[in-house]
């Protein structure tokens, strides 16, 4: 599976099918990191999946960016169902709309 990163400036949570991932459990304004939209990748065993990431900013730096990288990652690489609600690292909690 390859991961394509897109930086996305007016990131927001996906109201339809895909993947969430937040800073923050309670999933709060401001808190989004990154998303999947859809799970085509996922049924169809599609090589690419693209995941939208936000720019780094004060809250959330470089480093912290790089991190949730590899988080999401150590994921979606992962044996087994995907998670519905959970953390899945100390920085990101994960909400799967399937």
């Amino acid at each position: 599976m390859q991961l394509v990163w897109k930086v996305d400036a007016d990131l927001r949570p996906h109201g339809g099918h895909g993947i969430d991932f937040f800073a923050d459990g309670s999933r709060a304004d401001g808190t989004l990191v990154a998303v999947i939209l859809g799970f085509e990748w996922l049924h169809a065993q599609r090589g690419d999946v693209e995941v939208l990431i936000r720019p780094a900013n004060d809250r959330y730096g470089a480093d912290f960016l790089a991190e949730a990288r590899l988080d999401i990652e150590r994921m979606l690489s992962a044996d087994g169902p995907l998670p519905d609600q959970r953390w899945i690292s100390q920085r990101l909690f994960v909400h799967v709309n399937a």
